[in-house]
Parts: C-alpha cells; sequence; structure tokens
C-alpha cells in the first residue's frame, strides 16, 4: 500500500476525521460510550418496543450531546422539523416511508432545493452519514414527532447550516488576489493530501490553482482541468452543498469547487462512471491508490524520497539537503508525509506542505492543512514539539528526516492522467 492510500486511513487520522465531523461536539467520545452503554442496558431490558434500534440509538447519540455550547443555544426545532416534515414525500424517493442516506445525496445534489429546505437536507444527511450517528436503515416521520431535546439538537445543526448557505451564497470562485496560501484549510473531509498538494501549488505559483477551474457565471456547470490532462465537468455547486461543512470558502469558492471535481474525478478513476446516489465530496476521504496527487495538481512526475519514518531506506541527508534546494531553486511544490508520530503537535497519518528550506540554518517551514496553532511546553524538539501558528511551523532537517514518513518533490518530467504508475 502507498503512502498516501495509508493516509488518512489509521485510528488517529480516523479519530481526528470524526471530531471534525462532530465539530460542534467536543465530547463525541463520551457521546458513543454514553450511547453504547444505554443502548446495552436497555437491550437486555427488552425496552426497545417500536421505536427500533435505530432511532434509539439516534435519540440517545443526541441527548449525550446536551453539554455542549451549540446544543444549549435556544434554536427552536420547529421550523427544522417543518421543513423536514413538508418535504417529506418528496425527498422519499422509493417511498418506503423512510429517508435514507441516499435519498440525502441525490436531494443535496439537487439545484431546486434551496433555502431552508437545503439546510434540513444537510442536517438530514449529517445525521445519516456521521460515524457515530450513522443510520442504515434511515428514519421515518415518527422520528421527527415528540423528542423535543433531540429536535433541539438537529435544530441547532439546522442553523448552522442556514448560515453556512447565507455566507457562502453568491461568493465568486476567486477573490480579486486570487489563490492565498493562508486563505483556506482542512475542514470536514479526511483530505489532508489533497490539501497539501493544492497548497505546496499555490505556495509557488498560486496561477497554476487558478487556472485549473473554468467557471461561467449564470452556467450550470463548471469544469476543473487538472495539469495532468483530466478534465472533470460537473453541476455547480448547489445550496445543500454550501450548507454541508466543507474546505474554508473564505478566499473564495474554488477550494469547494475544487473537492468536488477531485471526488468525480475519485469516482471515474475508480468505478469508470458518475454515480448520482453518492455525494462525490463523500469520496474524497483518502487518496486515489495509483495516483499521487501532487503529479495531479502539476502534471509532472514526482520523485519521492523515504525518510525515517518509512520502511524503505532513509534518504541520506545531504541528499535530502540537495533535494529540497533543487525544488526550492525550481519553484517546484513539494509535499511531506507522517504515518505515525509521537512528536506533539504534529498529527499522524498526515499530509503537510513543505513551504520553505532554509539551507543556512538547515530548517525546513511546513504547513498542517489543519491550520492549527500550537505552542510547546518546554523548548521547541522532538520531545515537545515545534510552535505552530495558523499550521505553519519549522524544524530541523534532522528531526524532519526522522519524524516524517517521505517527502515528494516536482520534477520537469510531464506525467499524464493516462498513466497510473505511482512508483518512481
Amino acid at each position: 500500500m502507498s503512502t498516501e492510500s495509508f493516509l488518512c486511513q489509521g485510528k488517529s487520522e480516523n479519530d481526528r476525521v470524526i471530531a471534525l465531523q462532530f465539530h460542534a461536539f467536543p465530547n463525541w467520545r463520551k457521546i458513543r460510550s454514553i450511547g453504547n452503554v444505554v443502548l446495552h442496558k436497555m437491550r437486555k431490558a427488552h425496552h426497545l418496543l417500536s421505536f427500533g434500534v435505530e432511532n434509539l440509538r439516534l435519540l440517545v447519540l443526541l441527548l449525550a450531546m446536551g453539554s455542549t455550547a451549540e446544543a444549549q443555544t435556544n434554536s427552536n426545532p420547529d421550523r427544522f422539523v417543518v421543513t423536514v416534515l413538508t418535504n417529506f414525500s418528496a425527498w422519499d424517493v422509493n417511498g418506503n416511508g423512510r429517508l435514507e442516506a441516499v435519498e440525502m445525496n441525490q436531494a443535496l445534489q439537487n439545484p431546486s432545493v434551496k433555502g431552508d429546505a437545503a439546510a434540513a437536507v444537510a442536517t438530514l444527511k449529517w445525521l445519516l452519514d456521521s460515524p457515530q450517528g450513522r443510520l442504515s436503515h434511515g428514519v421515518g416521520r415518527e422520528f421527527f414527532q415528540g423528542h423535543e431535546t433531540a429536535m433541539k439538537k438537529l435544530a441547532s445543526i439546522f442553523k448552522a447550516s442556514q448560515k453556512r448557505i447565507e455566507e457562502t451564497k453568491g461568493q465568486p470562485v476567486f477573490l480579486a488576489e486570487g489563490p492565498a496560501l493562508f486563505g483556506f484549510k482542512q475542514s470536514y473531509h479526511g483530505d489532508c493530501y489533497l490539501i497539501a498538494a493544492v497548497a505546496a501549488v499555490a505556495a509557488r505559483d498560486p496561477k497554476r490553482i487558478s487556472g485549473m477551474i473554468e467557471a461561467v457565471a449564470g452556467a450550470t456547470n463548471f469544469s476543473v482541468r487538472f495539469p495532468d490532462g483530466l478534465v472533470v465537468t460537473t453541476p455547480v455547486l448547489t445550496e445543500g452543498e454550501l450548507a454541508m461543512p466543507g474546505a474554508s470558502a473564505d478566499n473564495g469558492l474554488w477550494l469547494r469547487m475544487l473537492e468536488k471535481g477531485w471526488g468525480v474525478r475519485k469516482m471515474l478513476r475508480m468505478e469508470g462512471k458518475i454515480n448520482s446516489e453518492i455525494d462525490p465530496c463523500d469520496v474524497i476521504d483518502g487518496p486515489i491508490p495509483h495516483d499521487i496527487t501532487l503529479e495531479a495538481m502539476t502534471g509532472h512526475r514526482a520523485m519521492r524520497y523515504d525518510l525515517g519514518g518509512s520502511d524503505g531506506k532513509v534518504t541520506a541527508l545531504n541528499e535530502l539537503r540537495a533535494a529540497l534546494q533543487r525544488g526550492m531553486a525550481g519553484r517546484h511544490p513539494m509535499t511531506a508525509d507522517v504515518v505515525e508520530s509521537s512528536v506533539p503537535g504534529i498529527v499522524e497519518h498526515h499530509a503537510y506542505a513543505v513551504l520553505d528550506y532554509d539551507t543556512t540554518a538547515d530548517v525546513i517551514s511546513l504547513w498542517n492543512p489543519l491550520a492549527i496553532d500550537f505552542m510547546p511546553e518546554g523548548a521547541e524538539g522532538r520531545k515537545n514539539g515545534y510552535k505552530t501558528v495558523g499550521g505553519k511551523f519549522v524544524m530541523p532537517l534532522v528531526d524532519f528526516r526522522t519524524v516524517f514518513e517521505d517527502l515528494k518533490v516536482e520534477t520537469t518530467q510531464t506525467k499524464s492522467a493516462e498513466d497510473k504508475t505511482w512508483i518512481h
């Protein structure tokens, strides 16, 4: 398995992604524990009755969320519930009396679903898709009638979805200054590998990013022209898609559009077709096994250098220095991966963008797509970590060589999307 195939698949990354999806509910571990304990006891007591295991599981999870700040807001559930029940029959495509994940994916991508309906669809998609609240059989009307406390929790998510629509609707694809490295970050999805590659390119030449997206005002579709020659065309972002948590739109909608385009690319590369029952952004977690994302984003092969965290032969320090010097001199985008690390502040199973290499100080500057801040407790180093501001930090090259899994550097050799070989 390639490093990129493994990224975002391990336990630590999975925990991080779940925490991101439960970003409004930081006590998600407690939620899972409470839910499992209560369900176990109720099964033993045979008190599930006709409410059903799936609905009960969700109710327990939602009730357990009550200690969080967002759950304590005075969100009125009536507007959310009325919106769901008003649209229930239209969204229940198969007519089985339950709203299911596939149906929510279809409604999410429907451009005619707008406003409160779009926010409600995004809320229901979260409800049906989130790792801890996933309901395999969907939810029926009975779930939304009663259970006031649980509905308040969903109403708070509904309110946040409404806010995202208002904040992003009408946003331009790019702001006047174009893609800015520190104007975006990874959010809801486990696509650190993609955001790191995008950031690495943006740090060298933002115009390479802006040139990828072809969008015409008023058009129903947009295209993403990947530098390796693959072009995907997909419908414009709907209000339902804008209502979902995702990459920051503070720098324009381009990264949201790029994420959707990448999802379509993955479907085409892995399945050979686009499945309308799947939200493209649901498949962007984890990369395509035979693709190195940096190659797709540059149209050139990437040279990989194994480091201390890998199973391969560790690149000699002088060779690593020379590779970084060539990369900086040629303005070549570079990324680096971590699989396992005990260094505080360094996220495991995660991809990073390489921003700079200082030959005099022999230090490397990196950027974490999560754009987190971190302050070490004590002197900087592998024991305490490295001061991080907005995801950016500096570490000695000798430490980088020990902690990281690999370094990838763009070369000048052309790479076509038709060439699926990723080992160079």
